[in-house]
């Protein structure tokens, strides 16, 4: 095999390891500067998209390995069939990437522009398809890694996609000065010069203000397993416990069970939970917890006021295979696996934040978590953001911490705080900035602030990377033509 292609994969496969729980950064840096070099030395699209097809070949077949745990209810061969899928899917796009970066006509008028520009900015567009083709899928991009080794504040002025362009930006700098050294050394330096503006800007704004108020929050480190979640005795007996441990002193205002605490349908089991209920409204507490629950007919994945009886927030981006079956599989429904909760919907209905006294809280559950572009404009119009996830599908500890990271990238470019909740792993109080507060004890009690405002991203989108890219290109542009026209005299 190639000696070049034996250290994609190598790089590939070791940049896995840049992310959470092992936190080992400069592996992602190395692995894109080799990379793009590569892709930069290569001497046909078939080599370019090559370079770039086995490197996302490798780097999903570890970093999604867990995919072949999680799908309850489908056959070994369903499960491997779909995960394969998936993975193959991910690595097409990756050399697609690689065959579109590969331009002889671009390379050869302005070699610079071609690396520090062209590369970046269809790196990024990479990253901007996998948000929505196929309902989404955005798992290892480079940002869930970086934003915590000083990227974190460029997320409230550009979201997640501002910080991969940024972070592809600097590895085609690296890129630049390995191949040309000093020659056209100008155009990195400028792009360098605006990165430090924009980071000395970006650490200096603040977005969100808090309010004159303070909620007393109660979370659950439950630790139930996927074998718990299905029978209804222990569905019953959960209430009863978390029920018990809410009423407590110190009393909370409001007290967040994880997503599935009732994972078999509320209907059948609303009789037993009137005395959990009561107690809890006598002592004016509010309970938001996962709860499967049948109303018109159609059964919502929810964020469920157990106090009340209703549903505060229905899941809106479902799990393909899952949750429901996609509208361009479902002609071959009938030979997909028949999944635990593939008949769940979602409703607009459901879709809107919740009302606590004169604070708006925003909820997402579980996967929604992994498309900051959904929850925009939602936590845009919150307070307070609260998640809750059930993560006893994930064998992994270290895919919890992934998505915990996640979790802190939500609250950060929101400027927002966030409760996070899950039946798995450690739950947490996150604040704005990212920093956050966990326990062991089953019980874990916090007095949030709510904030107001909004972040430059919240309210434009990733139109800022658009202008941000477009403002770049034309700086170097007049830079270019200024030489040119300096050289002609």
């Amino acid at each position: 095999m190639n000696k070049k292609f034996v250290i994609i994969i190598i790089v590939s496969l070791s940049s896995i390891f840049s992310y959470a729980p092992f936190n080992i950064y400069p592996l992602l840096f190395i692995a894109y500067t080799i990379l793009f070099y590569n892709l930069y030395t290569s001497k046909s699209i078939k080599e370019s998209f090559l370079y770039s097809f086995i490197f996302g070949l490798f780097h999903f077949t570890l970093g999604l390995q867990w995919m072949f745990t999680i799908m309850d209810g489908a056959d070994n061969i369903s499960v491997i069939a779909i995960t394969l899928a998936v993975i193959l899917i991910l690595a097409i796009l990756f050399g697609l990437f690689g065959a579109l970066s590969y331009s002889k006509k671009i390379r050869h008028n302005s070699k610079s522009l071609y690396l520090l520009l062209y590369i970046p900015i269809l790196a990024t567009l990479l990253q901007y398809i996998r948000s929505f083709i196929f309902t989404g899928f955005t798992w290892y991009s480079p940002r869930d890694s970086v934003f915590d080794i000083g990227f974190a504040s460029f997320l409230p002025i550009g979201g997640v996609l501002f910080v991969d362009f940024i972070f592809f930006l600097l590895i085609s700098i690296v890129v630049h000065i390995i191949l040309f050294k000093k020659e056209n050394i100008i155009y990195p330096f400028v792009i360098l010069f605006i990165l430090a503006i924009t980071k000395i800007i970006s650490v200096n704004i603040t977005y969100t203000t808090p309010l004159d108020k303070q909620i007393k929050f109660h979370i659950i480190n439950s630790n139930f397993s996927k074998q718990d979640k299905s029978s209804r005795y222990k569905v019953v007996y959960r209430i009863k416990r978390f029920t018990s441990l809410a009423l407590l002193d110190p009393k909370p205002d409001i007290s967040i069970w994880p997503e599935s605490t009732i994972s078999t349908n509320y209907n059948n089991i609303q009789l037993q939970a009137q005395k959990a209920i009561k107690k809890l409204n006598n002592k004016n507490i509010t309970v938001y917890t996962g709860a499967y629950v049948k109303y018109n007919n159609s059964t919502y994945n929810s964020v469920f006021d157990f106090t009340k009886q209703k549903i505060q927030y229905a899941k809106q981006h479902l799990i393909p295979f899952g949750e429901y079956t996609p509208q361009w599989l479902q002609i071959v429904k009938k030979l997909l696996p028949n999944m635990q909760q593939n008949n769940l919907i979602q409703s607009e209905q459901f879709n809107k934040t919740i009302k606590y006294q004169d604070i708006n809280i925003s909820a997402s559950i579980c996967y929604e978590i992994t498309f900051p572009s959904e929850l925009r404009v939602k936590n845009n119009n919150s307070n307070i953001l609260i998640h809750l996830s059930d993560l006893g599908w994930f064998e992994q500890s270290w895919v919890k911490a992934y998505l915990f990271n996640l979790a802190r990238i939500r609250a950060i470019e929101s400027q927002k705080p966030m409760v996070y909740v899950v039946n798995q792993g450690l739950s947490a109080y996150i604040l704005k900035d990212g920093t956050f507060f966990q326990s062991n004890d089953i019980s874990f009690y916090h007095t949030m602030v709510p904030m107001q405002g909004k972040t430059i991203w919240s309210s434009y989108g990733d139109s800022i990377v658009l202008l941000y890219i477009i403002f770049l290109c034309v700086l170097v542009f007049l830079i270019k033509k200024f030489q040119r026209t300096k050289n002609e005299h």
